[in-house]
């Protein structure tokens, strides 16, 4: 188990592992703070993006992790993350 653990890490120490989280959130809720605790359980190695419509909770929620960024965005983005969610989950 140790051999796969070190391989991963040096795999991990050269291509970043990036992470885009998504809020639609007005307010800070039960789901903000989950996702909270989630951006600030990830490591070093993850690049970690928030992005959402209101920059009070992207903020909020990027503050978690000391390396995350935080991007505001409005709602005609909206169509996009709707369309990547129905690729994803194929």
């Amino acid at each position: 188990m140790g051999n796969i653990r070190s391989k991963m890490q040096n795999f991990m120490a050269t291509v970043p592992l990036r992470v885009v989280a998504y809020t639609d959130a007005a307010g800070i809720g039960g789901a903000e703070i989950s996702l909270g605790h989630l951006v600030s359980a990830v490591g070093a190695l993850v690049e970690i993006t928030v992005v959402g419509e209101h920059a009070d909770v992207v903020d909020a929620i990027a503050s978690r992790h000391p390396k995350a960024r935080s991007q505001r965005v409005n709602r005609s983005f909206l169509p996009i993350v709707a369309a990547f969610n129905g690729c994803a989950r194929r």
